[in-house]
């Protein structure tokens, strides 16, 4: 006897400030349609954002209008997608967790999202 096919309920992607090709791919927005609930690995962007100065001070900034941590706005920025974003976070370091913990609190507005993106894109957003 077959068992009956179980539609995926998740989808695990390597999505950040640093890696967003799930934003204009077509994978969130499947997530969306298909109500798959997208799961970031990776949503610290190994963390790195030094490689892009620009989003590296933004981010900062950001954190420093917001009263708290970068982890908080990098973690926010992708709980603010329609998608419903989950990060998962690979540390146990407790003083990181709770840094990254802190995203719970913020809520950024559409204005912080879409330069946090724009930046992250390197370009306006047309």
């Amino acid at each position: 006897m077959l068992s009956a096919i179980v539609p995926p309920r998740y989808n695990q992607i390597e999505i950040s400030l640093q890696q967003l090709s799930a934003f204009t791919d077509g994978t969130l927005d499947q997530c969306i349609e298909k109500q798959i609930q997208p799961m970031a690995w990776s949503p610290l962007a190994g963390g790195n954002l030094s490689s892009n100065q620009n989003l590296e001070a933004l981010t900062k900034k950001i954190a420093a209008q917001y009263e708290t941590t970068e982890e908080a706005i990098m973690l926010s920025f992708l709980a603010k997608h329609p998608s419903k974003i989950i990060s998962v976070i690979g540390t146990s370091n407790k003083e990181r967790m709770k840094r990254c913990l802190a995203f719970k609190e913020v809520t950024l507005s559409n204005q912080d999202f879409f330069e946090l993106y724009s930046t992250a894109l390197g370009h306006d957003i047309p």
